[in-house]
């Protein structure tokens, strides 16, 4: 009953979040400012047609301020089809219900909107008008300007302007939105539409979240072609039903990634560059508090974050925070996928991600019996998995790491888990996240050779990183020597403990 509320919850969360971002207090998700749309003709009864579009919106370099902006120029082919000339006032919205208000309690505008008509500029007046989104009638601020469209010819009209990306502070996605639903009212379908996104680096399937891009709520997202740095959607005679929708990582942060890649392979013994690696790779796996990216396209991420965090732990096995980080990430990542994901309540099988989750945080707290993040995930676990952690006279007990189950479990080889194809799934990001120091587990050697994100950059090795999801990466401990070698008695020893139990645990299952 818990995990199903739980569940229904954070559904509600979810949905709510990602179909209505505009319905969160600005102290939640402060970042939400206006994106632009297709011009609108108003309540006129038209026969000009949108015949082209082309958006080309241009995402400026990486800088750590949690706001992102791009340049936005729209350029429009409009053709009167019918007989007589037309008068129409034209307009642009300059704002949105939902964006940030300024220091003056207004929402945010556009402040910098140039039009042109055949290539001549125009001037245009300010005007609080309504129109129909994708959702919800909408009242903002437009851009208003007076326009002749003769019978039988081709008037083109350009619009440029700084567009603000939206998302929230503690999560390294961002998103830009383009109204198309506003182009609705000219006459017939919408000819062609090209929508242009440029990243200030590589575009790829790890810096661009493909699932919730593009036209919203199409299913599937119609899928990008990516050359360079740059992403392109096409449609024809689009009849503008739905919004269009840009959602990346935080350039910033993927560039933090990219500096930190070349950071470990410079210095591999640098286990605090492995740790901001990590950490960097973490955040991209975490969208809204609570969720989580999963798929295919995420699947490598969260593998390097793994792998990062492991070599972070064995380089400074002394640091609480990169244990308490790497427990974190793999326990969120178990929660949603094999728990609250699993809608046929099936058993889970493999809890090797679980288990390793509470034995790093377990470490962290016998370094610092007072991390935070520790404490929470802990906290966390005893309630969603109370046969796994438990709280005995105020400590932390550990049943899975030191049960026969456990045990049994543990003596399995680690296996690959491929993440599920779910386009969108939920995460939980515990408490604070780890900034400065450190975050950690069993590790592989560093190794040049590796795959990483960052080979993407480099035109010859485009499929540099691995499509398959592993979520344990542990070296093979070494040889033991004779003194360390396991006496025949103890596995004697062991097995009578062992046998028993697992004779009880079938008796139990049957019963």
């Amino acid at each position: 009953m818990l995990k199903t509320m739980r569940t229904i919850l954070v559904g509600i969360i979810l949905f709510s979040t990602l179909l209505n971002p505009g319905k969160v207090r600005a102290d939640v998700a402060p970042l939400q400012l206006p994106g632009g749309a297709t011009l609108d003709p108003g309540d006129a009864a038209t026969k000009v047609r949108m015949v082209a579009e082309t958006v080309i919106l241009e995402v400026a370099p990486p800088n750590p301020d949690p706001y992102i902006q791009a340049q936005v120029d729209a350029e429009f082919t409009m053709r009167n089809q019918g007989d007589a000339t037309e008068q129409i006032l034209v307009g642009f919205p300059l704002t949105c219900d939902w964006c940030m208000a300024d220091e003056t309690g207004y929402p945010e505008e556009i402040d910098d909107l140039e039009i042109y008509v055949n290539s001549l500029q125009v001037a245009t007046r300010q005007e609080e008008l309504t129109f129909q989104s994708a959702s919800e009638l909408l009242s903002v601020s437009w851009a208003v300007f007076d326009m002749t469209f003769p019978p039988d010819q081709d008037v083109f009209i350009r619009v440029s302007y700084t567009a603000g990306g939206w998302g929230y502070t503690q999560t390294g996605y961002r998103t830009f939105l383009y109204a198309l639903i506003t182009g609705a009212g000219w006459y017939d379908t919408i000819g062609s539409v090209d929508i242009i996104a440029r990243l200030p680096y590589p575009a790829n399937a790890q810096n661009t979240w493909m699932d919730v891009s593009g036209l919203t709520g199409n299913s599937p997202t119609t899928t990008p072609t990516i050359s360079g740095n740059q992403l392109s959607w096409h449609f024809d005679d689009l009849e503008p039903t739905a919004d269009f929708k840009l959602t990346i990582v935080h350039p910033w942060l993927w560039f933090t990634a990219l500096v930190e890649e070349e950071n470990v392979r410079l210095n591999p013994q640098d286990g605090e560059a492995w740790g901001r690696l990590g950490l960097a790779y973490k955040q991209m796996v975490g969208t809204n508090p609570k969720f989580l990216r999963t798929g295919p396209d995420a699947a490598p991420i969260y593998s390097r974050a793994v792998e990062a965090y492991a070599q972070a732990t064995t380089l400074l096995p002394d640091d609480p925070m990169w244990h308490a980080g790497f427990a974190e990430l793999l326990y969120s990542h178990f929660y949603w996928t094999d728990y609250v994901m699993n809608w046929d309540n099936q058993p889970v099988e493999d809890l090797s991600a679980l288990t390793r989750a509470v034995d790093e945080a377990r470490r962290s707290l016998e370094i610092d019996p007072d991390n935070e993040l520790a404490l929470d995930i802990l906290n966390w676990m005893t309630m969603d998995f109370p046969d796994a952690v438990q709280i005995s006279d105020g400590k932390f007990d550990y049943p899975i790491l030191t049960s026969t189950v456990a045990l049994a479990y543990l003596l399995q080889t680690p296996t690959a888990t491929i993440v599920p194809t779910s386009t969108l799934l939920p995460t939980r990001t515990v408490a604070v996240q780890a900034t400065n120091t450190a975050e950690n587990t069993a590790a592989t050697t560093p190794d040049d050779s590796q795959p990483s994100i960052l080979d993407e950059q480099t035109p010859a090795a485009p499929e540099a990183i691995p499509a398959t999801l592993l979520v344990e990466q542990i070296t093979p401990p070494p040889e033991p020597t004779s003194g360390d070698r396991i006496s025949p008695w103890w596995i004697v020893a062991g097995a009578v403990v062992l046998i028993p139990g697992l004779v009880w645990l079938l008796r139990r299952k049957h019963a």
